[in-house]
Formats: C-alpha cells, structure tokens, sequence
C-alpha cells in the first residue's frame, strides 16, 4: 500500500519534475510447516513494515499516455509482526509492535517506483489511471541472509488540481 502527495514542474510539454512525499508499507509472509511438532501444523509469520519518503521523478507524456520513473529515500515508522499458529483444533493469532527493532530492520530505504497510464482531462481536474510498481534498492534488514528487497505493484489512481 502506498500514497504520496506531489507536486510538478513543467519543463516543457512532454516531460514534468516531480516531487512529494508518500507512505508506504509492505509485507513479508513467511510460512513454516511444522508436521505436527508440538502439536502445531504451521506458523504463519507476517512483518509489515512502513515508511515515509521523499519520491523525486519525471513524468513523460505521449498524449494522454505518461511513463514516470522515481527514486526516493524513506524512514523507518513502524514495523509489526503477526503470527499465526495452526493447531489440529484450532488457530491462535498475536499481533504485536517491534518497538525494539528485534528484526534489525534498516531505518533508511531507497525505494524505485515506475508507473505508467493514461491521464483523463476533466474541466476542473485530471484523473490518472495506471500501474505502479516499486522495489527497494537495498534490503529490509542489515542482515541481507534473512531479509530480501522488498518490491510489489498495483493500480493507480489519482486526481491533479
């Protein structure tokens, strides 16, 4: 999940500077299939971890069809963990903040976004309909053995003033 809220500059008809701030946050589920042993089946472990950063970028436009490419840096708010255990009768969950930061997990991130669509012009507004996708450029945690990069895409939405 991601949002941002940005700002433009042209620089001529075709390419625009952009520039905001976002939220975002990601998951990692990690399963462990237990086989029985001490009576769990399996233990389903999901981190979410979020950030808030700073996207610079261009956007390209071929008519209504625009590419833009970002990088950006991003802090560290929060990180959460919950777990799942499966049981023959049954399924217990906890939830909980990792405060202490157990997980080692990077306090700075580089994400990269790519996105593109189609930009629909209204009187009063534009509305910005496309993909975006992302991946981080370094990994989770200082320990990259145990953490990878995180990455994802979705739908994109929009509205400019």
């Amino acid at each position: 999940m991601n949002i941002d809220f940005k700002a433009g500059y042209i620089m001529s008809e075709h390419f625009v500077l952009t520039g905001g701030v976002g939220y975002l946050t990601t998951r990692e589920l990690v399963i462990f299939d237990t086989d029985g042993q001490s009576e769990i089946y399996r233990i389903e472990s999901e981190h979410f971890h979020s950030y808030v950063f700073i996207p610079v970028g261009v956007k390209y436009y071929m008519g209504t069809f625009f590419i833009s490419p970002e990088i950006s840096i991003g802090w560290n708010t929060a990180n959460v963990t919950e777990n799942t255990f499966r049981y023959p009768n049954g399924v217990q969950s906890s939830k909980g903040d990792d405060l202490n930061n157990l997980y080692q997990v990077n306090a700075v991130t580089y994400p990269v976004f790519f996105s593109f669509g189609n930009e629909i012009r209204l009187k009063s507004c534009t509305i910005s309909l496309g993909v975006k996708a992302y991946l981080s450029l370094n990994p989770v945690g200082y320990d990259d053995s145990n953490y990878g990069h995180y990455y994802g895409f979705g739908v994109l939405g929009g509205i400019t003033f």
